[in-house]
């Protein structure tokens, strides 16, 4: 991992708990502040950016146990020379657990409880029980009828007052290794060929930053923060050709909703 990969992780869980602190009805500081973050991945990069900047109780589900250690080890290297006063007195160097003991390791020396396989729409946490649910670049590749279960699940473990925070790419992810091919690449094709090019390894959902919002709200969070990344003029320019959006996409939103690139989005659950 590049250092400057492990710098924008850093910022981004920076902006976690800010977005956090001016948006829950009663924030409480990061080490007192109970997180649950969903798809951590192999390397427990933010969780690991949250803990350096002082989050103290993170949990981390996942629907498959992807850990790899070795990756772990080389995020906590990497964070500790990036923020040498903040991460490297925060987060000790790596150790080999024990035989089995992963789980126990992370726990006692990073603050993190991992737990995979978890299925997020049903996690038997107890109700009311987290300050923050987040999420980063995970939403755009959960089907969309599964997002509404995630999204109420999540309305059932936040206290009232708390927020769900949510990062989502909404850029046809094939693009990033194909030059040749739009960020909105995907928009074009028809239900019968997206099929054959969205396999289940790498799923991608296509919803539009609005759908993503309006799911959110549709098991009662209301919508405090919703940044978006528009479209360029040549990107709308691109999108207005004809072939470009395929009429069943392009019936739900406006041209302008389908060009947009990326949300950050926290939705706060009413109380």
């Amino acid at each position: 991992m590049p250092d400057w990969f492990m710098a924008n992780k850093l910022a981004v869980a920076k902006e976690v708990l800010d977005l956090y602190t001016r948006n829950s009805r009663e924030a409480l500081p990061p080490d007192r502040m109970k997180s649950l973050e969903i798809g951590a991945g192999w390397d427990l990069l933010l969780p690991l950016a949250m803990r350096g900047c002082g989050a103290e109780e993170i949990h981390c589900i996942d629907i498959f146990p992807h850990l790899d250690t070795r990756r772990i080890a080389d995020a906590i290297a990497l964070l500790r020379k990036l923020d040498p006063e903040g991460c490297a007195s925060r987060l000790p160097e790596w150790t080999e657990p024990a035989d089995g003991g992963l789980g126990d390791h992370l726990k006692s020396g990073y603050g993190i409880r991992y737990a995979a396989p978890c299925d997020a729409r049903r996690t038997g946490f107890e109700e009311s029980s987290f300050d923050l649910f987040l999420s980063y670049h995970v939403m755009e590749h959960i089907p969309p009828h599964d997002l509404r279960e995630i999204h109420r699940e999540s309305f059932r473990l936040l206290k009232p007052g708390a927020v769900a925070i949510h990062y989502v790419d909404l850029q046809d992810h094939w693009a990033y290794a194909t030059p040749r091919r739009s960020v909105h690449g995907f928009l074009a094709n028809g239900p019968i060929s997206w099929k054959c090019l969205n396999p289940p390894l790498h799923y991608q959902n296509r919803l539009r930053s609005k759908e993503h919002v309006e799911s959110l709200a549709s098991v009662g969070f209301e919508i405090v923060v919703r940044n978006e990344t528009p479209a360029t003029e040549e990107q709308l320019a691109a999108l207005r050709q004809p072939g470009a959006v395929h009429s069943e996409i392009q019936s739900k939103v406006s041209l302008e909703e389908l060009g947009v690139t990326y949300l950050v989005v926290v939705a706060r659950k009413p109380g």
